[in-house]
């Protein structure tokens, strides 16, 4: 998780997708259609990037939180399964984000 929050921090594209199995999917609370591959979802995942990301647990499982100047904007849910992530759920809308209004675990890089 750390090494995701840390490709995603440095915005690096390639980065990211090296990290992500081929069939990989993303999907977001705010719409049906799905993210699909390493580019489309590494793009989907960049785009989500607007603050700083801390790695905390999400439902009891690691998760990413990004960041804004009143609270957490997104949390990314990543599944790994051999060593690369397999499909992310992608929370932005803001009703699902209110009990992410304190950092409560370490800053990206951190393990």
């Amino acid at each position: 998780m750390a090494r995701l929050a840390l490709a995603l921090t440095q915005d690096d594209n390639a980065a990211v997708a090296t990290l992500l199995s081929r069939e990989v999917r993303a999907r977001s609370d705010t719409s049906l259609a799905v993210a699909t591959g390493r580019a489309d979802v590494a793009a989907l995942l960049l785009a989500q990037v607007t603050g700083p990301l801390v790695v905390q647990s999400v439902n009891g499982s690691p998760g990413i939180v990004v960041r804004g100047s009143s609270g957490a904007v997104a949390v990314l849910c990543p599944v790994v399964r051999l060593g690369r992530v397999s499909a992310v759920w992608i929370v932005v809308r803001p009703e699902h984000l209110l009990h992410f209004s304190t950092v409560t675990d370490r800053p990206a890089g951190r393990s």
